[in-house]
């Protein structure tokens, strides 16, 4: 009997300790690099299969080692069982989250003790992909890990430092520039070359269409994939099976078509312990389909027969994502609505700023000092460094628990055009919400707004500024996130902008309004990059909790606004409460269960074309307030 261990190594360098939290709001202690300790060598899957000493790698030294029991099997069978997985295991079928290290130890060591790997290991993937960032980012790791060819290996950081500089956010949908250095980080020790001891592997072939097909040789690993997907079709095969070689074009064909929507696993009877995942499910012959929704079988189609096995699979993806009721309607108006944040990016007078805040007593003379002489210079300058932003947060924190909430317009009117610069941006988002900042001026900001009494109206200076700093924070994707994380500002946000929409001046209406419709375009947008409108997917499997909180929050949201565009009377807010119930309403994942059904009671559609109807009103408000009323 022979020993056999599991070496975890985390790619991240302590990265995903330090930025998991403020990233994805959920701590991920590392991403996990296992290699299976074994006959004295350490084996694992990268550019392939490599075969090493152990302790010898770029990964260096394991942060920690789980014994896995002993191993009946001799080492020349071991030997022989790793080189059939090299046609399994290339470098052109590696996927940071798909096709992996981690699957691959989990077939090593189910072969060797039968055990399986620790199920924080193996359950990474999918908890990572529950996150809202982790489905930010999943194509651009697709990207990587997918395209015509082996992706170029980024350069690996020359420490092993765990704390970078202040990132600075992305201004478009995408993923951050930080996101971005998390990934080259974890990458290039995930798929970097083999090191000097390692043993050679055999040439690669080149990159096929079929490369994105999964193909488990372990029963944990297919598991693994229910899991993971929502949908999932399975092809049982094997080499010496002539029917199959005749259906797999159709199978090939189905997944690229079907590639955003399912799983598609190709399991070769042949290779490794993959006879377990057919004797699991019964099967018996080949070829055999078997489609899974949400984990359990849903249907089965056994031989050579097309037609049968693309029916299969078109109800399967039908029954899991339902196409939406407004996909067949024609609404021009609102697929043209802008996306792109409404900004408030005119700079104030600073010398009458200065002015108006030496006139409250209370104002703090080293906060007034530090605004006059650093940040406002900085402003003009648009050049921030940490030091500047450490003595901004300083002051703001300073003067916002020094000044009664009438007075406080002028400090929110400097971090208005502050959260336009990408760096300011980046410390809100990520120092604040990581709990390593001081204060958190956003927050403060929202909490001293929400305490006043709902029987006193907002202080229209201070609500008027607030609402344009809001709206300002839509300028870079993380900062929009934090802003909209239920955990962090979301409730006092949402409190203050359902009392601004029915403010008695029409400005702060307006502004509000403006908010209303960043709030909604975002929300609008990570939908559109989960992919969730186009298929009508609501819930996924693991975030019912999550999407309950989301849709208690849209229903407030979508019954503030109806009532405001009742009561507005100013065009311009009128058109902008307009488009944000657009965005918020058309194509939901909840339209048929939770937002028709209240619309129809809060009466939208007749308010929506009262409004429509009105006197001289603008013929491209008109059209966006009637297909808006269509939807109702």
């Amino acid at each position: 009997m022979a020993p056999v261990q599991l070496a975890v190594y985390d790619l991240s360098r302590g990265l995903a300790a330090q930025l998991s939290v403020p990233l994805t709001g959920k701590y991920i202690e590392g991403i996990w690099h296992t290699a299976v300790l074994a006959f004295g060598k350490e084996v694992f899957f990268g550019q392939g299969i490599f075969i090493t000493k152990p302790g010898t790698t770029h990964h260096g030294q394991p942060m920690r080692v789980h014994d896995m029991g002993d191993t009946g099997i001799d080492e020349e069978t071991f030997l022989e069982y790793i080189e059939e997985l090299r046609t399994v295991y290339t470098a052109e079928k590696y996927h940071l989250l798909d096709h992996n290290c981690n699957h691959f130890s989990a077939d090593v060591i189910g072969f060797l003790t039968g055990a399986t790997i620790p199920s924080y290991i193996s359950d990474l993937p999918s908890d990572f992909l529950s996150t809202p960032f982790g489905q930010m980012i999943r194509p651009q790791i697709d990207q990587m890990f997918r395209s015509a060819g082996p992706s170029p290996i980024p350069t690996p950081p020359t420490t092993a430092s765990p704390s970078p500089a202040p990132p600075t956010p992305s201004t478009g949908g995408g993923p951050s520039p930080i996101a971005s250095m998390l990934l080259q980080a974890v990458a290039a020790q995930a798929a970097s070359a083999r090191t000097p001891s390692s043993s050679p592997a055999p040439p690669q072939p080149a990159r096929t269409p079929s490369s994105s097909i999964h193909t488990p040789n372990s029963l944990q690993t297919f598991l693994s994939l229910l899991q993971q997907h929502t949908c999932v079709v399975a092809f049982f095969t094997s080499a010496t099976c002539a029917p199959c070689r005749i259906i797999a074009p159709a199978f090939e064909d189905a997944a690229r078509q079907h590639a955003d929507r399912a799983a598609f696993v190709k399991v070769d009877l042949g290779v490794g312990m993959a006879g377990q995942i057919a004797e699991r499910y019964g099967v018996r012959a080949t070829p055999t389909f078997i489609t899974f929704l949400r984990g359990e079988k849903y249907e089965e189609v056994r031989g050579a027969d097309a037609k049968a096995f693309r029916t299969a699979v078109d109800l399967l993806i039908f029954t899991a994502f339902p196409p939406h009721p407004h996909a067949s309607l024609s609404l021009p108006t609102i697929r043209a609505l802008p996306t792109q944040p409404i900004l408030f990016t005119t700079p104030p007078d600073y010398t009458a700023l200065l002015a108006k805040l030496r006139s409250f007593p209370s104002a703090p003379v080293d906060a007034l000092s530090t605004l006059e002489t650093t940040i406002i210079p900085a402003l003009q300058s648009s050049t921030f460094t940490p030091d500047v932003i450490h003595a901004w947060e300083r002051a703001s924190s300073s003067l916002l628990g020094a000044l009664h909430p009438p007075e406080l317009f002028p400090v929110l009117d400097l971090l208005r055009l502050g959260v336009l610069d990408k760096t300011v941006s980046s410390y809100l988002a990520v120092e604040s919400s990581a709990g390593t900042s001081t204060s958190d001026p956003l927050s403060s900001i929202l909490r001293t707004l929400a305490s006043l009494p709902d029987a006193e109206p907002l202080p229209r200076p201070t609500a008027l500024t607030a609402l344009r700093l809001l709206s300002n924070s839509f300028a870079h994707t993380l900062l929009a996130q934090r802003v909209l994380s239920p955990d962090h500002t979301r409730p006092d946000l949402t409190a203050l902008l359902v009392r601004a929409l029915l403010h008695s001046d029409a400005g702060v209406r307006t502004a509000a309004a403006s908010l209303a419709v960043n709030v909604a375009a975002f929300v609008r947008g990570k939908r559109a990059e989960d992919g969730r409108e186009k298929r009508g997917e609501g819930e996924r499997e693991g975030e019912e909790g999550a999407e309950d909180q989301d849709g208690e929050w849209e229903t407030e949201v979508v019954s503030a606004l109806v009532e405001a565009l009742g009561r507005e009377e100013n065009e311009e807010a009128v058109h902008r409460l307009a488009a944000a119930l657009a965005h918020l309403v058309h194509l939901s994942p909840r339209y048929a269960d939770t937002l028709q059904p209240l619309l129809e009671v809060l009466d939208a559609r007749a308010t929506l074309l009262g409004k429509a109807n009105a006197p001289e009103v603008k013929r491209e408000v008109k059209k966006l307030l009637e297909e808006v009323a269509g939807l109702c």
